[in-house]
């Protein structure tokens, strides 16, 4: 049984668009708190269809959604509603905020 990366397995939504039989595609998965990415060959099969292979590259950093979310949130901050929301929530319910609404 192989075990794929979050990346890998997301590399089997994709259909590279090409004329050529193969084909290379950087796959991005961002996650809440990681960002995960392959470099995945992909090859026509028979039916034309592009069939991707094992991830000839992979990484994984630790910036996601939340990350994403909270810089998000810093240059909102300077909206003066935004700023008087943030200055009366607590630290929880502005995760809650960042998590859920933004």
């Amino acid at each position: 049984m192989r075990i794929f990366s979050e990346a890998e397995a997301a590399s089997y939504t994709i259909e590279p668009v090409t004329d050529n039989i193969d084909a290379f595609a950087v796959v991005i998965d961002v996650g809440a708190g990681t960002t995960d990415m392959a470099l995945v060959p992909y090859q026509r099969d028979r039916g034309r269809r592009f069939r991707p292979g094992t991830a000839v590259r992979q990484e994984s950093i630790r910036f996601g959604g939340r990350n994403i979310n909270e810089a998000l949130a810093r240059s909102l901050r300077r909206i003066r509603e935004v700023e008087q929301a943030y200055q009366a929530m607590d630290q929880r319910a502005w995760q809650r905020l960042l998590d859920s609404d933004i």
